[in-house]
């Protein structure tokens, strides 16, 4: 907005056009997932401006002073015509995907990661120090290896558990000495991660569907490509192995099969995000000791996060540059893509039959009802999530004990009261309600696009068995029939 009002929406425009990197990403913002983000971020404030803006469009008519004789004014006209094209299947379903991720990453895994971690803690409190240094080294690597795990709690929990192990072990010096062990077993571990997550991308690479899963013939991908097989350390290289997703990245990495001394290289770095968590969770360990310890590492916790940021949108920046200065080379085709192109291609029918039985105007009564019934109860489950975390989880962090009373931020031994009741509950029955509803959309639909393929490769099956077969996927006849 400040930039539209401050330059001018027209200047933007023209230097918009006449840059590469914009004109790739043009595509992108008119993407149905950015659609589905902006569905899922207004919901309910789309409906309510265009009541109010028809509302508006009445008292312009009594007062004869409207620019169109339409149910809308002349703006919010063109904003029902655009959306009246969109693909509304296709954006409710992704709508539904990115309610799914959310909770997957924010309220399943996440919960579920630090009940384990905090029982880890416990669980350890009484090896020797030797044995916990290995058994936190090897906890660390094996959550690394899940994909939906991002390496931030690894990092304090390698810091709560070490450091309050070495001031236990190791005297007067142990804080500051267990601060220094965490960051390197923390630092080593990520190292090793970053190995085992380019194993897994080497060996799934050499399949053709992987590749062109991971879309290894774009020109972002080959962008990426281009910086991460810069020599030594770069700004762009380091941005993107040290801000993007720990498991993506490397598997990536592995897919695209760069040099393996050059990603640790690379990667090396991630020692400034990773030792801030490494401090906040050594003062997590001690916040019961004074108030000053929880307050150092709020700071530190806030330090992570900026450096994470600015990593993330230093890497987003580097591939847009190298887009506008290489795009035309890295737009050519290569002869080793040549199988990635020819599986789209053959791919392609079946994209468009599936387009086609999903169009919003293809879909039966029943099917919409599923579907707006999904992303409702997704919308309303997330904003319970969100706007409502308290009343439907307990607050519990990695430094508590599961068998602390609630009252001092435990969980009362019962690692499944974590859930509040009865609205921790009702958000949960209304998630998996809403997923349910989700599989059932997605059976619907993936049988009925296979029925069209099946019938546009036998074009001499008759009508007759063709509607035997669409009513028991409760789909509508086309037009051609």
């Amino acid at each position: 907005v400040w930039a539209v009002v401050e330059v001018g929406g027209q200047t933007l425009l023209t230097t918009c056009q006449g840059s590469k990197a914009a004109k790739m990403l043009a595509p992108a913002l008119r993407s149905d997932w950015v659609r589905a983000i902006f569905v899922g971020a207004a919901n309910v404030f789309i409906p309510i401006f265009f009541f109010l803006n028809s509302g508006n469009q009445s008292v312009r008519k009594w007062r004869g002073t409207n620019d169109t004789p339409g149910r809308y004014t002349k703006s919010a006209q063109r904003v029902a015509d655009e959306i009246d094209t969109w693909n509304w299947c296709s954006i409710l379903t992704k709508v539904a995907l990115l309610g799914e991720l959310f909770f997957m990453l924010q309220i399943g895994f996440s919960k579920v990661t630090y009940i384990f971690l905090s029982w880890l803690c416990e669980f350890l409190s009484d090896f020797d120090f030797g044995l916990v240094l290995f058994l936190v080294f090897a906890v660390g690597y094996c959550m690394f290896m899940l994909p939906p795990v991002p390496g931030v709690p690894v990092y304090i929990f390698s810091g709560i558990v070490i450091t309050d192990q070495a001031r236990r072990n190791l005297g007067d010096n142990g804080f500051v000495t267990g601060i220094i062990i965490a960051i390197a077993v923390g630092f080593f571990n990520k190292l090793l991660a970053c190995l085992g997550q380019y194993c897994i991308g080497f060996f799934l690479g050499k399949k053709v569907k992987v590749q062109q899963l991971i879309a290894v013939d774009s020109v972002p991908t080959k962008a990426i490509e281009m910086i991460l097989n810069r020599p030594g350390l770069n700004l762009g290289k380091v941005a993107i192995l040290i801000g993007g997703p720990d498991w993506p990245t490397s598997v990536t990495c592995g897919i695209l099969k760069l040099n393996i001394p050059q990603m640790l290289l690379g990667t090396m770095p991630v020692i400034f995000i990773l030792s801030p968590c490494v401090l906040a969770g050594a003062f997590i360990a001690r916040q019961g000791e004074d108030a000053m310890w929880l307050t150092l590492a709020n700071f530190a916790t806030i330090a992570a996060a900026v450096c994470q940021i600015a990593a993330g949108l230093t890497a987003a920046f580097c591939i847009m540059k190298t887009i506008q200065e290489h795009g035309d080379e890295l737009a050519e085709p290569r002869p080793e893509h040549a199988e990635i192109r020819e599986l789209t291609r053959k791919g392609e029918h079946s994209r468009r039959s599936y387009i086609d039985v999903t169009k919003w105007s293809n879909l039966t009564l029943c099917d919409k009802v599923i579907l707006i019934g999904c992303v409702g109860f997704h919308l309303v489950a997330g904003f319970m999530f969100v706007m409502m975390a308290e009343a439907c989880f307990l607050p519990f962090s990695v430094d508590k004990s599961i068998k602390a009373p609630i009252s001092e931020g435990g969980l009362g031994g019962n690692p499944l009261s974590i859930v509040v009741a009865p609205w921790g509950h009702i958000a949960l029955c209304l998630f998996f309600i809403a997923v349910a509803l989700h599989i059932l959309h997605c059976c619907i639909m993936s049988q009925r696009a296979k029925n069209e393929l099946k019938y546009s490769q036998n074009p001499a099956e008759t009508a007759e068995e063709r509607r035997a077969s669409q009513t028991t996927t409760g789909s509508k006849p086309s037009a051609k029939e």
